[in-house]
């Protein structure tokens, strides 16, 4: 220990001290994923394509409509990109093996916080604005499609991706205003440049701003707005409403459902049903005499549906709320593809979701008022989501570019142009 006399060898204890001392810092700080930082993928579970899908679950009900949608991606759509999904600390094991077991790449992360006096129900929206520092994380990611969990998506989404480059696009949220734009849905451009603006908007988020308000703050000036069937509103079935940007059933389409379009996964495992827009069997009343008096109304919803890429649950409930019975009550007169949304998400649900139990209200034998029926604790109104079939925005403008002319998803691979690299 003759070192340690003198001040040079106790300069040299300091300095071993101050460099342990700030090792374990450093270590500590690494450890600590706040809500700007995720682990990062080691490169054999990369791809070279750089595109993917993602979606977001805070809670095992959202995780479940995210694997209805992956199964359907996977196993009915046949995309072709990879899905990843954030996750909250929230979510339990029995989730995130089931997205390993469907090979989706789980990234652990805690959402950002909401301003002071926000309200509770939404404090982990923000998680999906994560999404925009993805390529921190798997720095092969060019492009991804941010997608909610509590839709249903309908058609297959990869030519998303040969869309023209910008930093965003997304569709309009034409129940709000025609300059609104909708977070359910966003092809985004990583950049360091993008996600350090997005970095400052979550850690400058303002009271009651959430995911929607905060994404037109920062980007609504320069996104390429997309139509509306890319996010469409299930209320449309409810009320028998068509949107604004609807535009006709061609003289070729027939009338008929989108489970006709869709092909049955193997196994017969989940049944979508046949055409329901001319038959009256086994309906309920209210909802035969619409179909009876409003042929054509009924024609165009199922074209509606037809064109719609994904749906969005905002009527009534999210697809695990209420079981069928008591829809059939609770909304006798919506259109037959109304109860045929929740049906498909369900019976997706019981094959997919690890020991998923659908709702169990009793169906009270006396018909019910609307407004006295068994509910769990109310919600408040989806952040931006709210139907407002009377408030329509006016027909979008028609973009620089026409999404009518990107090649549709049953085109062969050639048809798609590649994305220059950068």
């Amino acid at each position: 220990m003759r070192f340690l006399r003198g001040p040079r060898g106790r300069t040299d204890v300091l300095a071993v001290v101050v460099f342990l001392v700030f090792a374990g810092l450093l270590a500590a700080f690494q450890s600590y994923r706040g809500f700007w930082q995720s682990p990062v993928i080691e490169s054999e579970q990369r791809e070279e394509d750089g595109f993917a899908y993602v979606f977001y679950a805070t809670e095992d009900d959202y995780a479940c409509s995210a694997l209805v949608n992956i199964y359907r991606l996977q196993d009915i759509l046949h995309v072709q990109h990879r899905i990843l999904v954030l996750v909250s600390p929230l979510l339990s094991e029995a989730y995130v093996d089931a997205f390993h077991g469907r090979n989706v790449t789980v990234i652990p992360h805690e959402p950002p916080p909401l301003a002071d006096g926000s309200v509770e129900y939404y404090r982990d929206v923000l998680l999906k604005l994560v999404s925009f520092r993805l390529h921190h994380v798997d720095p092969s990611l060019k492009r991804i499609l941010v997608l909610d969990s509590d839709q249903l998506i309908l058609q297959n989404l990869d030519s998303m991706f040969q869309l023209p480059h910008v930093n965003l696009a997304a569709p309009r949220a034409y129940w709000i205003s025609k300059d609104s734009i909708c977070s359910a849905f966003m092809l985004v451009e990583l950049s360091d440049r993008l996600a350090d603006r997005m970095e400052s908007g979550l850690k400058g988020i303002l009271p009651d701003e959430y995911d929607m308000d905060l994404v037109n703050r920062l980007l609504g000036e320069e996104v390429m707005m997309l139509p509306g069937h890319y996010v469409t509103l299930n209320s449309h079935w409810e009320v028998w409403d068509l949107p604004k940007w609807y535009t006709g059933r061609s003289a070729s389409e027939p009338a008929e459902t989108a489970a006709d379009r869709q092909q049955e996964p193997e196994g017969g495992d989940v049944q979508e049903s046949s055409n329901v827009t001319d038959q009256d069997e086994g309906l309920d009343p209210g909802a035969a005499k619409y179909i009876e008096e409003r042929k054509e109304l009924s024609k165009d919803l199922a074209a509606l549906y037809e064109q719609a890429e994904v749906l969005h649950f905002t009527a009534l409930g999210k697809p695990w709320t209420y079981p069928e019975e008591l829809m059939a009550q609770l909304r006798p007169d919506a259109h037959p593809l109304f109860r045929e949304q929740f049906a498909t998400w369900r019976s997706t649900a019981q094959l997919v979701c690890p020991n998923w139990v659908p709702a169990n209200y009793t169906v009270p034998e006396n018909n019910m008022a609307e407004d006295e029926a068994p509910t769990a604790e109310e919600p408040p109104l989806e952040s931006g989501m709210q139907t407002l079939p009377n408030m329509e925005a006016a027909p979008p403008t028609i973009p620089p570019f026409n999404i009518d002319e990107h090649p549709k998803v049953d085109a062969p691979p050639s048809a798609h142009l590649p994305i220059d690299s950068e």
